[in-house]
């Protein structure tokens, strides 16, 4: 979730996958335009679905 002019908006990936990389600290101000997360899609394919109920 991303907070702009206190108003929060839910970011969605294109794909599943897995978080790598993050850009930016939580509660830091970033510019537009800023890489937020890096996904890889193809780490997914080797990762179980989660139990329902399950804490990651």
């Amino acid at each position: 979730v991303m907070e702009a002019m206190k108003m929060q908006h839910a970011i969605a990936a294109p794909a599943a996958g897995v978080v790598v990389e993050l850009g930016a600290e939580v509660g830091s101000q970033v510019d537009a335009g800023t890489v937020l997360a890096v996904v890889d899609a193809d780490a997914a394919e080797s990762l179980e679905p989660a139990h329902e109920g399950e804490t990651p």
